[in-house]
C-alpha cells in the first residue's frame, strides 16, 4: 500500500503523482520474472487517498519470483524481505514437480525380491480395477514397467521396492 508511512504508525500521508505512482507498480510487476499483471486499486485512509497493490502469489510452478535485472529472489521474513540463498531457491525449482525419486531404480534387485503373494495381489487388482488402463497389459513384465514397479531393465524401483513388499537383502520371495 503507498500512502500509509510506518514510521508514524501507519498513518496516511499526502501522495503526489498518483497517476505515476499507479504507472510505476504496474511496470515494476511487468518487470519480474514471471511477469503478473498488478490489481492496482485506489482506497482512503483518513480522508487522504492511498494506492493499493494486491500481489497475487507466484504459482508453484513458476517459483521463485525473482526481479529479472538483478536474478534476485527474496522471501518474506517476518518484517522484511531477505534474499533468497542458493538452497533456497533450489527448493523452490525442485517443488516445481512432483518428486520422482520413487522412479529411481533399487540396484541388484529384481522381480524375484518381491511378496508373491502381494505382487498377486497387485496385478489381479490392477487388472480388475482398471481393465482399459494399466490393466490392458497382459504381460506381467510390461505391467509392473507400466506400473512403476521396475525400470526398464527389469530392476525394482523404491516404489516397487516398498509397495509389494521386496526384501531384496534377504534374496528370499517374500518377508
Amino acid at each position: 500500500m503507498l500512502g500509509l508511512d510506518e514510521a508514524t504508525g501507519f498513518r496516511a500521508v499526502k501522495l503526489v503523482g498518483i497517476p505515476a505512482l499507479k504507472q510505476a507498480l504496474a511496470s515494476a510487476a511487468r518487470n519480474l520474472t514471471p511477469p503478473f499483471l498488478a490489481d492496482i486499486r485506489d482506497a482512503e485512509v483518513d480522508g487522504l487517498p492511498v494506492i493499493v497493490c494486491i500481489v497475487p502469489e507466484c504459482p508453484v510452478a513458476q517459483k521463485p519470483c525473482f526481479i529479472t535485472t538483478s536474478g534476485k529472489a527474496y522471501g518474506r521474513s517476518w518484517d522484511g524481505d531477505d534474499v533468497l540463498s542458493d538452497l533456497e531457491r533450489t527448493g523452490f525449482l525442485v517443488g516445481r514437480t512432483h518428486p520422482r525419486f520413487d522412479r529411481e531404480p533399487v540396484p541388484g534387485s529384481t522381480v524375484d525380491d518381491l511378496d508373491e503373494e502381494l505382487l498377486d495381489a497387485w496385478t489381479k487388482a490392477v487388472r480388475t480395477r482398471v481393465p482399459q488402463g494399466l490393466g490392458r497389459y497382459t504381460d506381467d513384465a510390461e505391467l509392473l514397467r507400466r506400473g512403476g514397479v521396475t525400470t526398464n531393465d527389469g530392476s525394482l524401483t523404491v516404489a516397487g521396492l516398498f509397495a509389494l513388499g521386496a526384501t531384496p537383502s534377504s534374496g528370499s520371495r517374500g518377508p
